[in-house]
């Protein structure tokens, strides 16, 4: 099957807005509702380069998985969503990012 690129880049944009960030090659590997990450790859090229074109910041999937060991709260049962919290870290981000 081929895809076009706009929908390529619409499905990685989605992801991004799903996950609060780029997806890493394992998120879209595993997601069977969109192509494949080697489709992306092949055809759109390397993470950066898709987050270039789509105008988004390639924030790093470890950002997210710190951020939650530093929580005060009990990262594994505090149902938070970790976009809600991030929106409201403020400078935490500039030291990690």
């Amino acid at each position: 099957m081929v895809f076009e690129d706009d929908f390529l880049y619409d499905c990685f944009y989605d992801k991004t807005m799903e996950l609060g960030r780029p997806p890493t090659s394992r998120e879209l590997a595993d997601d069977k509702s969109i192509p494949h990450y080697i489709t992306f790859r092949r055809r759109l090229g390397k993470k950066d380069e898709i987050c270039q074109a789509l105008g988004i910041e390639n924030v790093s999937s470890h950002t997210h998985r710190f951020f939650c060991i530093d929580c005060p709260h009990e990262p594994e049962s505090c149902g938070e969503d970790i976009n809600e919290c991030l929106d409201e870290a403020g400078d935490y981000m500039e030291g990690i990012v």
